[in-house]
């Protein structure tokens, strides 16, 4: 396996705000592509990966560095929803943390335990899985609509 060092981009850097909605139009084209195609895993995982670019984002603006970049939720969880942090975010952003706390946790159950011996079938376990993937979608965008209330709300303030 190849560690690779990776930088996040920032917002500073040229070109960096359309290539950030490049992508993220392309992951929510592709999310809609595997939902409708019953590819419930992929959604699932397409959208941690768009929810966690937005709290690498916003725990880097916080603690002003780069070290958040490319961590896990559980990481990033535990910055933002951390005691030092209590005053930096607002209540509505701290909710849609905790929605992700408990997103994160029904999604590891369930994913891990596809190849588990269940008292349910394969099928009706996987199909279970759209309603992981919908709570994903639903979650990023509560969560970038939050962020960015926050964002305009310490623009003001500063």
């Amino acid at each position: 396996m190849t560690n690779i060092k990776r930088k996040r981009p920032v917002i500073s850097e040229p070109n960096v705000g359309k290539r950030r909605h490049d992508v993220y139009s392309g992951v929510i084209r592709q999310y809609h592509y595997a939902m409708a195609s019953g590819f419930y895993i992929e959604a699932i995982a397409l959208m941690e990966s768009i929810i966690a670019d937005r709290m690498e984002s916003m725990s880097n603006e916080i603690s002003q560095t780069s070290n958040f970049s490319h961590k896990t939720l559980e990481k990033l969880l535990c910055f933002l929803l951390g005691e030092k942090q209590k005053n930096e975010i607002n209540e509505e952003l701290y909710k849609c943390l905790e929605e992700i706390a408990v997103w994160k946790d029904a999604r590891n159950d369930a994913i891990h335990e596809m190849a588990k011996i269940l008292d349910e079938q394969f099928d009706s376990h996987y199909d279970r899985l759209e309603e992981y993937a919908d709570d994903g979608y639903d979650i990023f965008r509560k969560l970038d609509k939050a962020i960015g209330k926050w964002r305009k709300n310490n623009e003001t303030n500063k």
